[in-house]
């Protein structure tokens, strides 16, 4: 089912035993812009990868369970991918999910990211 949500003020998101695509929208100019993600101590985690707009992976972890910041390249704005799947090793459970210095939306497709103009 198509979804978006608009994270708190804190720009964040906690999911439980939860996989899938996150898309979110990077716009021009902003700078340090990262995603956070955090497993609950060092037996929950997940499997992360971040995809810019032109489809190129930019990054990619395994049995992320610690605060790990993603930085995102602010010269490619677009729309851009976080892909969540089952750790390797770990327990899949809790998960934080942050965006820092970008907008606060996320959503399960890309046509459902609010586009900010």
């Amino acid at each position: 089912m198509p979804a978006g949500v608009y994270l708190s003020d804190n720009h964040e998101l906690n999911v439980i035993h939860t996989t899938g695509d996150f898309y979110f929208y990077l716009p021009a100019g902003l700078a340090n812009s990262c995603v956070c993600l955090r497993g609950d101590g060092t037996t929950e985690g997940v499997n992360a990868q971040v995809i810019d707009p032109s489809g190129k992976i930019v990054y990619s972890g395994e049995d992320i369970c610690m605060f790990t910041d993603i930085p995102v390249d602010n010269s490619k704005p677009g729309v851009w991918l976080l892909r969540i799947t089952k750790p390797t090793t770990i327990h899949l459970e809790d998960l934080e999910i942050v965006l820092l210095q970008i907008p606060p939306y996320l959503a399960n497709s890309p046509e459902l990211v609010p586009v900010l103009r």
